[in-house]
């Protein structure tokens, strides 16, 4: 899971910005314009490839919002462009999600193929959490380790550490806290060792139910 980056300033030589655009290549704000400006997004291209860029289109040549369908059909075609180029890395930006008007709600669910199916590429965090909320939740907290100096090795303890400590001093002193924020904690410390271990968490579903035969 790779997350296209909040802000984009400039790209490597096997990077290609993936923007929102109109039929008519009128890039005057927004992703499309940061596209013209900086990665040679060619005015009058709408779509497809263009500078270092791809236009895909989320309105019609009369400046209006295309439906979720028509949308579509232009995220197929950018499907094919990208297994056409296995050496370049598609960084999709916020489609739709400007002045088209959708939410990540109604957009994440058309990428769900090319993200299951394409590794060349990145996702807005946003569209991940739709797409696979539960693998998105686990990047986001070990993140939240990195970015609080929790180290997340298993051997040398770091966040991990956090749990059995807590636990321990509730086991001396008795359990004072509900129910609800003892499972978020400990979900916390899962999520983290997901992430940082790259483990499916389907693949933890199946040990359980192995070892849960052999109790």
């Amino acid at each position: 899971m790779e997350i296209t980056p909040e802000k984009i300033t400039e790209l490597k030589e096997n990077e290609i910005f993936v923007f929102g655009s109109n039929y008519r290549g009128v890039h005057g704000a927004g992703a499309a314009k940061l596209a013209m400006n900086k990665f040679g997004a060619e005015p009058g291209v709408g779509v497809g490839p263009t500078g270092q860029c791809y236009a895909l289109p989320t309105k019609d040549v009369e400046i209006s919002t295309l439906s979720l369908d028509q949308i579509r059909h232009g995220i197929e075609m950018l499907d094919r462009h990208i297994r056409a180029h296995p050496d370049k890395i598609f960084l999709i930006t916020k489609i739709g999600c400007g002045l088209a008007g959708y939410t990540p709600k109604d957009i994440a669910p058309l990428f769900r193929y090319i993200a299951i199916n394409c590794r060349n590429i990145t996702l807005p965090i946003e569209f991940w959490r739709e797409i696979d909320p539960y693998n998105t939740l686990a990047w986001e907290l070990k993140n939240i380790c990195i970015k609080n100096n929790w180290g997340c090795d298993w051997e040398k303890g770091g966040v991990y550490l956090h749990l059995e400590v807590s636990e321990f001093i509730e086991a001396l002193r008795g359990k004072k806290g509900n129910a609800t924020d003892e499972a978020a904690d400990v979900l916390f410390v899962l999520m983290s060792i997901l992430s940082n271990y790259n483990i499916n968490i389907n693949d933890v579903f199946t040990k359980l139910l192995t070892l849960r035969k052999t109790l």
